[in-house]
Formats: C-alpha cells, sequence, structure tokens
C-alpha cells in the first residue's frame, strides 16, 4: 500500500490529502485557489479596477467633505476640534495692470 504524502494549502497553510492521480494541487479547494487569486490581483499597483475604486472612493469623499463644508455650523464644529481662532487676513495685493500694445 502505497503512502500518500500530505500537502500544505498555498493560501490557508492546512494541510489536505491531494488524491492520487493527476497534477498536485496547489490549494485545498476551489475558495482557496479563489481567495489567492484576489490576494494576487490586489498586490498589482497598476490594476485598472483597483485604480477606478480608488478615484471613486476619492471623489464621493471629496464631494461630501464640499457639502459639509458648505453648512456653517459644520465649519464651526471644525474651527471648535482644530482649536483654531478666525482672523481677517488681508486680501493679496492686486496684480499690476498688464501695459497695453499700441494700436
Amino acid at each position: 500500500m502505497a503512502k500518500t504524502k500530505k500537502r500544505r494549502c498555498g493560501y490557508c497553510r492546512k494541510t489536505f490529502i491531494p488524491s492520487s492521480t493527476g497534477r498536485a494541487p496547489r490549494y485545498c479547494g476551489n475558495a482557496c485557489r479563489q481567495a489567492a487569486y484576489r490576494r494576487r490581483v490586489q498586490k498589482r499597483p497598476n490594476d485598472p479596477s483597483r485604480l477606478l475604486a480608488l478615484d471613486i472612493a476619492e471623489h464621493r469623499f471629496r464631494s461630501q467633505l464640499r457639502r459639509r463644508l458648505g453648512k456653517p455650523e459644520f465649519r464651526a464644529y471644525l474651527l471648535r476640534e482644530l482649536q483654531m481662532t478666525v482672523t481677517e487676513t488681508p486680501a493679496p495685493p492686486e496684480p499690476p495692470p498688464r501695459p497695453r500694445r499700441p494700436p
């Protein structure tokens, strides 16, 4: 009787006994194989779907922040939280007028 060799799953690290025929599997099942694939894809730095998800999240954050900053009570809350005082700062000087070209 042949002794079956145990293998360790490449994702969950649990030991399992592969079937006796065919190539030895890397993962204990389809769920671990799919999870390992998702982990590999997620690590790709320029994956288009990942970049799109980041852009959407940033857009949502910025639009929510703009909406909240439009409300005076939220501005007052931020100032209280940051312990800042509102001071009037003079407007920056206007640039000198550009010289006109002669006609």
